[in-house]
């Protein structure tokens, strides 16, 4: 009887330190998690609300950085030269005519080291959108070495749900803009 115990007691050693390993593990976020976090204590330190995640902003952005997929950093990002946003935007159920406030900030750094994706984000002409208070809510895609976030108001017009508003060609625009000057 001792001996069966002694043989329960091995059996069990090796399952109880491999559960006391798992507790004393970090708990580390995934990718997307923590670039929000980095984005939303940024955001605290300029004494802006912190951005909420948006589900249709996360769909799209998600698609954009799967088109942008393969591309070369140098490429250019303006929803127009991305193919298929058409198809996305109904994909994710987001209607242009309605959405017209929302934003989209795309980098593309090798191997997408977080530090290094959050400073393109925090610490370029991209900073006056993230300190800017119409922001609410984000959605955030990876693929390869691009990072895309797309940024939601709580307006009609941005907030990615299906309220009406006039269609916009000024979310276009902008975003040509941003990326003529980032390249």
């Amino acid at each position: 009887m001792a001996s069966l115990n002694h043989h329960i007691y091995l059996l069990t050693l090796p399952l109880l330190l491999a559960s006391i390993s798992l507790l004393l593990t970090p708990v580390t976020c995934d990718e997307k998690e923590c670039l929000l976090k980095g984005i939303n204590n940024f955001r605290q330190s300029q004494n802006v609300s912190t951005l909420t995640r948006n589900q249709k902003a996360s769909c799209f952005a998600k698609h954009i950085a799967k088109q942008l997929e393969g591309q070369p950093c140098s490429h250019v990002t303006d929803p127009n030269t991305v193919p298929g946003v058409p198809e996305i935007l109904r994909k994710c159920k987001v209607k242009i005519n309605y959405t017209t406030d929302g934003l989209m900030l795309s980098v593309c750094v090798a191997k997408r080291v977080p530090n290094l994706v959050l400073n393109n984000f925090t610490k370029t002409f991209y900073t006056a959108y993230l300190k800017s208070s119409n922001f609410t809510g984000a959605g955030i895609g990876t693929e390869d070495d691009w990072t895309v976030i797309v940024l939601s108001t709580s307006t009609q017009a941005g907030s990615f749900s299906s309220f009406a508003c006039r269609v916009s060609w000024s979310f276009y625009y902008l975003i040509l803009v941003m990326v003529l000057f980032l390249f």
